[in-house]
């Protein structure tokens, strides 16, 4: 018997009628006064003795009873599940043992997924009986695994009786089940091998700080059912330089039963010239919004210069501009800065802080022309000026002036770049 949340009743046993052979009967029974909600009998295939002896309820009130059925020859396990709402068939599962002898379902629950647990006597191909145990999906009943225990004397293993008594859940996939073997108490406790849960970090897009690309670093969350705690790999690791352009990543947890489980993301590195068509995308899609005709006309002309700034001809790659026509796409980033600023200065909402751009994409133009010229074995002392300039740079791209900084990148360029 088993009694779900609104208290409505069900039961389930065997009934027969004028001598003939048994059938599976379940009913549920309303709470308030015990009215026939519904019932159904089963009939198995071998039309002979059909037997249920457990029954247990899901979270949604859905009835799933086992026990055995005929088969012609001798007894299966055979479990079913029913609809709470009125009875109708869901599924239903037939086992058969490896002796083709006795099977006795004698115990069912259900999990908090819905999963249901059915345990038993099935007899081996010795003719002793072993305890048997299944796990069905609760959509369809498919099998999700089974176990069968065979007691240390080869003999006769016997479930603690019918209904709950021998058969319990605990977490994390716990399954208990008891009895006797060969005259002892035996208990048997199995554990699913559940994958470890593993979560990746969202996909991410940073800037390159050099030509290498940039060195990122991410967390990734890991957990598991064992207590143990899972080893996890990523390809690329963590705090690993990420050159410019799209790389996936690929995260592996091992928990202690060597189970595994992977996720994965991307990390896109964007390049000097990827920076400037990032920004100017968004500068476009700003325009569309913008109503105030003096602000439309400042981020028109911040646009015009920026699309000026990559113009082909300035450039050699995405991280190289022209030795000889390089410093045009500073000034002009020059001027849209300006553009940029005034528009802040009118409180139109930006998608970034003026003072800040393109100061990342010279900044990085000026740090590949270094890093080359240190390959080139540039002189130390021209090395050195550079570098002083880049660092002049850093420090004047956060004060209020929208282009500060600009100009020092430019300066530390074309002395790498001599």
């Amino acid at each position: 018997m088993a009694v779900d949340g609104s208290g409505n009743v069900v039961v389930t046993g065997w009934v027969t009628e004028g001598g003939a052979a048994r059938d599976y009967y379940t009913a549920k029974y309303a709470s308030i006064d015990g009215a026939l909600l519904w019932e159904k009998r089963y009939n198995g295939p071998g039309n002979r003795h059909d037997s249920a002896d457990a029954v247990a309820l899901d979270s949604g009130g859905n009835v799933v009873v086992t026990g055995h059925s005929s088969n012609e020859t001798n007894n299966d396990y055979y479990t079913a599940k029913y609809a709470a709402a009125d009875g109708t068939l869901l599924w239903e599962q037939r086992y058969n043992g490896p002796a083709n002898g006795e099977d006795h379902a004698y115990a069912v629950a259900v999990d908090g997924s819905g999963n249901v647990m059915v345990t038993g006597n099935s007899y081996d191909t010795n003719s002793y009986g072993d305890f048997y145990t299944a796990k069905y999906a609760a959509a369809d009943g498919a099998l999700l695994w089974e176990k069968r225990y065979n007691g240390p004397a080869n003999a006769r293993d016997v479930l603690g009786g019918t209904g709950s008594h021998s058969l319990a859940l605990g977490p994390n996939g716990m399954v208990a089940i008891t009895g006797s073997s060969s005259g002892d108490y035996v208990t048997v406790v199995y554990r699913e091998n559940l994958l470890p849960a593993i979560i990746c970090p969202a996909n991410r897009t940073m800037n390159a700080t050099g030509s290498a690309g940039t060195v990122i670093t991410f967390t990734v969350t890991v957990t598991d059912d064992s207590g143990v705690p899972p080893t996890t790999v990523c390809v690329p690791p963590s705090g690993s330089v990420f050159p410019v352009g799209q790389t996936t990543v690929t995260c592996t947890a091992t928990d202690s039963d060597a189970e595994t489980n992977n996720c994965s993301f991307t990390v896109t590195v964007l390049s000097a010239r990827s920076i400037k068509e990032n920004l100017l995308a968004e500068l476009i899609s700003l325009r569309a919004t913008v109503t105030d005709r003096n602000d439309r006309r400042q981020l028109a002309a911040a646009i015009r210069h920026l699309t000026r700034s990559l113009a082909p001809a300035l450039w050699v790659d995405d991280m190289h501009l022209s030795r000889l026509h390089g410093e045009r796409v500073f000034h002009q980033e020059k001027l849209a800065a300006r553009q940029l600023c005034r528009l802040l200065q009118r409180h139109i909402s930006l998608p970034f802080v003026p003072h800040n751009f393109p100061t990342e994409a010279d900044r990085l133009l000026a740090v590949v022309a270094i890093e080359d010229a240190i390959t080139a074995g540039l002189p130390s002392d021209k090395i050195k000026a550079a570098q002083r300039l880049l660092a002049r740079g850093d420090g004047e791209v956060t004060d209020t002036k929208c282009y500060n900084g600009i100009e020092e990148y430019r300066k530390a360029w074309k002395h790498a770049t001599r």
